[in-house]
């Protein structure tokens, strides 16, 4: 894992695991707005990189064309990728084996969750971190991408916008 820190360029770099895939069998778990998300993450100077098995690699690759970041599709297994986690500055899933895993690395972890029940289905000491739609429904993609970015600034993982915006000006 460290080697492949040190070989995608991340050794310096503050990054964010997303992970935009779920069981083939649930594709209603998929939220739909990872590209934008990751478009902003990049804007707020956080590389975004893509996790999945061998089966979401198509799914990644069309997300970091779109997007930016890192595919790292099939490259951990279920113990690299909790010690890869370690590293990260959080990460954004839908509700899936890898918020699981990445529960156990210490960071925050984001879950998305529509049509499963969080309360049941959460990261492990993650409940505060899950986000689910706004209006009650049980639809992800009623999940917009400023309520998670509203959520990450809360939360410290990304500067506010008045931060940037502050920033931005005295330059």
């Amino acid at each position: 894992v460290t080697q492949w820190i040190s070989d995608a360029g991340l050794d310096n770099r503050r990054f964010a695991i997303l992970h935009a895939g779920a069981s083939a069998a649930r594709p209603e778990k998929c939220w739909p707005r990872y590209a934008a998300l990751a478009a902003r993450l990049v804007e707020h100077d956080v590389t975004p990189v893509w996790i999945g098995g061998k089966g979401e690699r198509a799914q990644n690759a069309a997300l970091q064309t779109a997007s930016g970041g890192i595919d790292a599709s099939g490259c951990f297994s279920v113990a690299a990728l909790a010690f890869f986690g370690r590293t990260a500055a959080f990460a954004v899933t839908n509700d899936s084996g890898p918020m699981h895993i990445l529960s156990a690395s210490g960071i925050p972890v984001f879950g998305l969750f529509g049509p499963s029940n969080w309360r049941r289905n959460h990261a492990l000491g993650q409940q505060e971190n899950v986000i689910t739609p706004q209006d009650g429904s049980m639809l992800i993609d009623r999940i917009t991408v400023a309520q998670v970015i509203e959520r990450l600034e809360a939360t410290g993982c990304v500067a506010s916008s008045s931060d940037q915006s502050d920033s931005n000006s005295s330059v």
